[in-house]
């Protein structure tokens, strides 16, 4: 089952703990895609509410051009998909904090989040676009609602799988079909798949994402803990 808002909150307390330097500084390459929801349900307010959870889940990261540095892409989707930045941007915390203040807010009424998805699988995680085949691939998927198409949103996130990228998936407020986020997201779903009850409530994100991506087997361990 995803997570729960109140769930959130206790983590939150055990998670922040982990992270005592306020960064993840272990010595291992992370190249981590976000696909970001763009769609007209969101308003402006919580459209910057998502950028900052963004901004701030990266900044836990040692972001840097070095092999052994975390590199960070954005991809929006909402009718169409369309990428921000690539890894091979932004490698320096100004730069990268620049990039994000240049994200428009496409407001689409379609939901295809399958396009990203599919363009993330094939796309991104290639080295000429600043991959390393080294370096741990993580993508977290942000969304309001349900996809466009379900079909072709399961069968996207299943390429994805396939070419070794652990997806996250984090769905905000009551209109998410969570079956579908299970789908999406790797296993298991209550290590990867999240609920929020708004976009104010990312902000309580923001440390349990970056230390499951750090940290994996020590907070899947403290995860498990909570749960009995």
């Amino acid at each position: 089952m995803p997570h729960t808002n109140t769930q959130i909150q206790q983590h939150t307390q055990i998670v922040v703990v982990l992270s005592t330097s306020g960064q993840c500084r272990q010595h291992e390459a992370f190249d981590i895609v976000f696909a970001i929801d763009t769609s007209s349900s969101i308003w402006a307010p919580d459209w910057e509410r998502q950028l900052a959870f963004v901004r701030d889940v990266s900044l836990q990261f040692d972001i840097g051009k070095a092999e052994n540095q975390t590199r960070v892409a954005v991809v929006s989707f909402a009718n169409n998909y369309y990428v921000q930045f690539h890894l091979w941007q932004n490698n320096r915390v100004d730069l990268f904090n620049r990039a994000m203040t240049h994200i428009r807010h496409r407001q689409g009424r379609q939901t295809n989040t399958y396009l990203a998805l599919k363009y993330i699988a094939k796309y991104m995680f290639q080295r000429r676009y600043g991959s390393r085949p080294d370096a741990t691939h993580v993508t977290i998927l942000v969304t309001d609602g349900q996809s466009s198409n379900r079909d072709k949103t399961v069968v996207a996130a299943k390429l994805m799988k396939e070419a070794g990228i652990h997806v996250f998936a984090i769905g905000v407020g009551k209109a998410v079909d969570f079956r579908e986020l299970e789908e999406v997201a790797s296993q298991p779903p209550e290590d990867f798949v999240y609920n929020v009850d708004d976009y104010k409530s990312l902000d309580a994100m923001k440390y349990i994402i970056a230390n499951r991506t750090c940290r994996g087997i020590l907070v899947s361990t403290f995860l498990s803990m909570l749960s009995l």
